[in-house]
């Protein structure tokens, strides 16, 4: 068998999730011991906060796993420059990088190494328990056909494995067109100047539930961010197929689903100012009228609360829940 740990290591950007970072990687070793693959692993960790619970949690956990890294950014290095620092730290050919709350399936790793120990692309994605992705496994050579069926996931950290080649083209992006998505950028420049990608579909990664660090951020990063990185992508994607990703997002990931408003409303991270400042984009992204928007962003929060304490006491449907 190739050594593993020269074909593909693992790497966890985090910030300040010690106890959902201690739970994933313990889920990772756990199936690297059932996969037979200890001593082959590297896991590294590129902790950007500014306290040293995570630390602690790694060297709790190196006593059992001798092969993880644990790499501390002084000063922090933000969420996206802390995202291409992690892929850049291993020396393996391969770099899957998994976002703290990410979670292996069974039998993943091996999966993956099978593949890459027979074949070569530069650009590997696989599906996952959240997404409603259903096309044959399959390597690609153009862009525009990647970005059509795969450009809305690839926004999901986990969802994607870089070479090295493709690791070192993270040198010739500027740090200004890709804020809150660098790694969607990095895949679709790079894909843009040679398009090497396999996409497997098998539901090989789920994820902890959490409150996601964008959450008070919504609009401002699945809106503004999300259309500024997309737009900002090489002239070989033309404006009509990059329109369509921008919306693609909103529609399957579900972000922007009524239950979602009446949470966000609820937690006062949706109110009128939002509705006012964003009501045209509101309204393409949801799919809703700008009336029920509207409606939901001048209801009152306290009530609201009171209406998911009735409901939640006699409905195992939770309408207010955040997918």
């Amino acid at each position: 068998m190739t050594s593993a740990s020269d074909l593909i290591s693992i790497v966890i950007p985090t910030y300040d999730r010690p106890e959902i970072l201690k739970e994933n990687i313990a889920l990772i070793t756990e199936a690297v011991r059932e996969e037979n693959l200890l001593g082959f692993i590297k896991i590294y960790i590129s902790d950007d906060s500014i306290n040293s619970k995570s630390k602690n949690i790694v060297d709790e956990i190196k006593l059992s796993y001798p092969d993880i890294i644990y790499s501390k950014n002084s000063p922090s290095l933000g969420h996206d420059k802390n995202l291409f620092h992690s892929l850049n730290l291993p020396d393996s050919d391969y770099v899957w990088m998994l976002g703290d709350s990410i979670k292996l399936k069974k039998n993943s790793l091996s999966k993956v190494i099978k593949l890459l120990s027979n074949a070569e692309f530069d650009i590997v994605s696989l599906n996952g328990d959240t997404r409603n992705i259903n096309i044959e496994s399959g390597a690609y050579k153009n862009c525009i056909e990647v970005i059509n069926n795969f450009g809305w996931h690839l926004t999901m950290t986990g969802a994607t494995i870089y070479s090295k080649r493709a690791i070192s083209h993270i040198a010739n992006l500027t740090h200004k067109n890709h804020k809150n998505f660098p790694q969607f950028f990095l895949i679709f420049d790079y894909l843009s100047v040679k398009c090497s990608f396999y996409w497997i579909n098998e539901r090989l990664i789920g994820s902890t539930p959490k409150e996601s660090y964008w959450l008070k951020s919504i609009f401002s990063i699945f809106i503004d961010d999300w259309t500024s990185t997309v737009l900002n992508l090489p002239a070989t994607y033309d404006k009509e197929t990059l329109d369509k990703v921008i919306l693609e997002h909103s529609l399957h990931s579900e972000i922007f689903k009524p239950k979602v408003f009446l949470t966000l409303r609820m937690m006062n991270y949706y109110n009128i100012n939002h509705y006012r400042s964003h009501k045209k984009q509101l309204v393409l992204h949801s799919g809703l009228n700008a009336l029920t928007l509207f409606m939901i962003a001048v209801m009152n929060p306290f009530l609201l609360k009171i209406v998911h304490k009735i409901y939640k006491k006699f409905s195992t449907n939770n309408i207010f829940t955040l997918k």
